[in-house]
């Protein structure tokens, strides 16, 4: 995920998890759980303009690029906003969440 820290410089930040960790929330909403405090939610906050990128690795070129608004919300609001949402993995549960309004969708290499 990249945005921008405090300054306006350029930020990123590796995100990992299992398959389907990012949620499709909606039509143009997609999220993820932050489960430790992530100094990256400030820049979130401050610069809500992101970029994610899903490499492919498949072994062909290009992923998937997504652009949008982001917006941090605590865990008990997000379930209150969002039903369905996964049961926390071995009763841990997220302390953030972070949408994402998709605003561009870029397949392959830009």
């Amino acid at each position: 995920m990249a945005t921008y820290d405090e300054r306006g410089e350029q930020e990123c930040t590796f995100k990992l998890g299992p398959p389907g960790f990012v949620k499709v929330l909606d039509v143009n909403r997609l999220a993820w759980p932050e489960y430790t405090e992530d100094v990256n939610l400030e820049s979130v906050a401050a610069n809500p303009d992101v970029s994610i990128v899903f490499p492919n690795y498949l072994g062909q070129a290009g992923g998937l690029q997504v652009h949008g608004t982001a917006k941090v919300l605590d865990d008990r609001s997000m379930r209150r906003a969002y039903r369905g949402l996964p049961e926390p993995e071995h009763g841990v549960h997220p302390e953030h969440w972070v949408t994402v309004y998709v605003e561009e969708v870029v397949i392959g290499d830009r």
